[in-house]
């Protein structure tokens, strides 16, 4: 077992090996983004029903943002960095569907035109904006901060708040670790 140093506490955790388990998380992350997606899509019947029956579009964009859109925002931190860009298209169509759902007669061809009518931001500006805000919350959580090695350096040129953890792979490279750190640093 492997140590692990909380202020003046050891724990003592398994080392975590990456092997079978590892991909078989990775998979299971695909499968739950696409689970996500289903039940967002699932959800959609309710736009088309109000919509049907006249609801104004403020009171659907509403219903949209509370039961549609946190589907697929949901632990967006622990995803978001693996995510390729064909899952990220997926899921930035149920935000398409829903906004011509919304619309109606009003949409246009153009998704970022009918996103300016709405007033909302894409899927993927939303996913960069709560990652970066779970990054300032770690950051000022006291039991938390010590996930990330603090740079004790003198060099202040660098301006790197946190050491990124050295990857021997691009998997790890672009888990959500190694990427907080990164992100964290570039802030």
């Amino acid at each position: 077992m492997q140590p692990y140093k909380i202020d003046s506490m050891h724990l003592y955790l398994p080392t975590i090996k990456f092997s079978k388990q590892y991909c078989k998380a990775v998979k299971m992350s695909s499968v739950y983004i696409h689970n996500c997606i289903a039940r967002a899509y699932s959800k959609m019947w309710m736009l088309r029903r109000l919509s049907e029956m006249g609801v104004g579009v403020e009171d659907l964009l509403m219903t949209y943002c509370m039961r549609i859109r946190i589907l697929v925002e949901m632990n967006v931190p622990l995803w978001s960095f693996s995510l390729k860009k064909k899952m990220s298209d997926k899921i930035e169509k149920v935000q398409r569907t829903a906004i011509y759902v919304i619309l109606g007669a009003l949409a246009h061809r153009d998704y970022y035109c009918n996103l300016a009518i709405l007033d909302l931001p894409s899927l993927e500006e939303r996913r960069e904006k709560i990652v970066k805000k779970f990054a300032t919350q770690i950051m000022k959580n006291p039991f938390h901060k010590n996930i990330f090695e603090q740079n004790n350096s003198h060099n202040t040129r660098s301006g790197n708040r946190v050491i990124v953890p050295k990857a021997k792979t691009a998997r790890y490279d672009n888990s959500s670790v190694p990427s907080l750190a990164k992100l964290i640093n570039n802030m």
